[in-house]
């Protein structure tokens, strides 16, 4: 009887324990509610820090500051909608004459069905639009202009420049764009001088303040100007023995062919990555506290003036749930 009543005893003692647990886990999931508020302090002027005081203590706070990049209204977006699309570059062509050279042999390309597979033959498989202009071309048919034999019969260097073109028709859906090194068989002999002059390698082109800018319908203006990243660009050698001498960086692409391309016709392109010009990152918040500090205020500089929606995001969270409220203020920034 005694060990009956002893194991009835120790039974009811562990599921008195287990219950206890269970209500200790279930508290330890709790999470306190968000008592948070925020205020502007004095005025805010441009270029000048202001402060933003706090009310509460909450684990952790996010801030948007209601700038481009940083609007919490835009922390889903993916896309949007463009106003326009407009290019621009310069391009500059050394060591070449009338005499060597009878048509333009840079050519702006673009694609809309190239699959990304950077060969010969993944170029040679795509559909592409050759938007340069020929010399006996207007703007208007082909808007894009490359340094061509009457720009450079009298004078070995050829410029050629592309101002804020509009490129809308091309943008309406992803597309690459590529850069084409084509010239024929080179003049095995050299010498003379100006017009008169004929060089060992082919000639040298150079493309700089290569720009993308786009405008969003929220009035919003975005660059692509850097070549390495924004753009992306890679090399593909067509038809070139020697791949020196071809570089990319992020203000400049040199097309380059040494004296051993002289034999042969050549064919270089640089390619840009997938440009999608309606996918946008979605604005991200800062992280301005964790739960090993307690701030009292936050100090931001605005450095133009007009009228931002400052946004903050204050959360308590343990590993098991979250709790989280969003506290917005309206700042006038004025003028210096």
């Amino acid at each position: 009887m005694k060990k009956k009543q002893k194991l009835i005893y120790s039974l009811c003692a562990w599921l008195a324990f287990a219950a206890g647990a269970m209500m200790t886990t279930a508290c330890s999931e709790d999470v306190e509610g968000v008592e948070f508020d925020v205020r502007v302090e004095g005025q805010a002027v441009a270029g000048q820090p202001m402060t933003f005081a706090f009310d509460g203590n909450p684990d952790y706070i996010s801030f948007y500051s209601g700038e481009s990049g940083s609007n919490y209204a835009n922390k889903d977006r993916t896309h949007v909608d463009i106003q326009s699309l407009t290019m621009s570059y310069s391009m500059t062509q050394r060591y070449t004459t009338r005499q060597d050279f009878k048509e333009p042999i840079m050519h702006v390309m673009v694609s809309h069905d190239f699959t990304g597979n950077l060969t010969p033959e993944g170029i040679a498989a795509a559909t592409w639009t050759d938007l340069s202009a020929q010399p006996d071309m207007t703007t208007a048919e082909r808007p894009f202009p490359v340094p061509n034999p009457d720009a450079i019969e009298n004078n070995p260097t050829g410029y050629a420049t592309a101002d804020n073109v509009d490129f809308s028709a091309y943008g309406e859906q992803p597309f690459y764009l590529a850069f084409k090194y084509l010239a024929p068989v080179h003049p095995t002999t050299t010498g003379g001088s100006g017009a008169m002059a004929t060089y060992a390698n082919h000639p040298r082109i150079d493309i700089a303040n290569l720009c993308l800018t786009k405008v969003t319908v929220e009035g919003e203006t975005v660059l692509s100007d850097d070549m390495a990243n924004d753009w992306g660009f890679s090399t593909v050698f067509v038809n070139a023995d020697v791949d020196r001498n071809y570089n990319i960086t992020a203000t400049n692409l040199q097309f380059a062919p040494q004296g051993d391309h002289r034999d042969q016709e050549v064919e270089v392109w640089m390619v840009s990555q997938r440009m999608d010009v309606t996918s946008v990152e979605p604005d991200r918040g800062e992280p301005i506290k964790g739960t090993n500090t307690r701030v009292s205020s936050y100090e931001y500089t605005y450095n133009e003036p007009g009228t931002y929606t400052a946004t903050f995001i204050a959360t308590n969270a343990n590993m098991w749930n979250s709790e989280q409220t969003v506290r917005q203020v309206q700042v006038v920034v004025n003028e210096e």
